[in-house]
This record gives C-alpha cells, sequence and structure tokens, in this order.
C-alpha cells in the first residue's frame, strides 16, 4: 500500500509539472518588447511541436510564410489583434486562432498599446 501511495504522488507530481511547464511561456512576466516577442515566439514554435495543432488539423505538413501582425494589449491583458498581412490563407487563420484573446502577463504599462511584429512561420511535420 506504501508503494502505490508512493507511485500515485509521483506520477501526480509529474503530471502537475508538465502542466506548469507548458504553461510557461504565458505566466512570464512581460515588461518590454522583447519580452512580449520572446513570449509570442515560443508560443508559436511550442505549438508547432503539438501533434494536434491547426495547422496539422488542416493537413498542412509544410509552410513556410512571414507574418505582419499589428495588435494592441487590452486592459484585460490579452492580445487584440488588429491585422495580419500574409500570403497564404493557413497562416492568416493559424496565427488568428493562436494569438487573438490569448491572455498574458504584462506589464500595466504595456497595456493599450499598439505592437506591430514580423514572424517567419516555418511549419514541416516529419
Amino acid at each position: 500500500m506504501k508503494t502505490l501511495k508512493t507511485i500515485t504522488l509521483s506520477f501526480i507530481f509529474a503530471a502537475l509539472a508538465t502542466v506548469a511547464m507548458a504553461n510557461s511561456t504565458i505566466t512570464k512576466d512581460i515588461s518590454t518588447f522583447d519580452d512580449l516577442k520572446l513570449v509570442i515566439k515560443e508560443k508559436v514554435e511550442s505549438d508547432f511541436s503539438k501533434p494536434l495543432n491547426y495547422l496539422n488539423e488542416k493537413g498542412i505538413t509544410r509552410l513556410e510564410e512571414e507574418v505582419d501582425i499589428t495588435f494592441f494589449i487590452s486592459p484585460e491583458q490579452t492580445i487584440r489583434i488588429i491585422s495580419i498581412n500574409c500570403e497564404d490563407s493557413y497562416a492568416y487563420n493559424y496565427i488568428k486562432q493562436l494569438l487573438n484573446k490569448e491572455k498574458l502577463n504584462v506589464n500595466s504599462l504595456m497595456t493599450g498599446k499598439v505592437f506591430k511584429m514580423r514572424l517567419k512561420l516555418d511549419y514541416k511535420t516529419v
């Protein structure tokens, strides 16, 4: 019985650690535009590695695209996309579903400001 409790606690600890690591990019304190760019880049890279991401669900196996995003951070600390400029409609829809209304932990001085960012998407499945 003692061994079963130990194994169960170990499993719960591992599960909680995994969940904490998965959400770590969004819970980072963001106080500069460089921090914001890094968090968004990590969010995209993390999503690329998920087997059930938007692109994979749409049957996309390869996507290379530069995406220009204009957005602001709402007072509720969420990304609100103003515009997305790119050639590929899958890239457009991918960025929109991934980032629009994404909750961040930003410094209050960054809320209400408009940001422009260029993302280079390089997605390929193996």
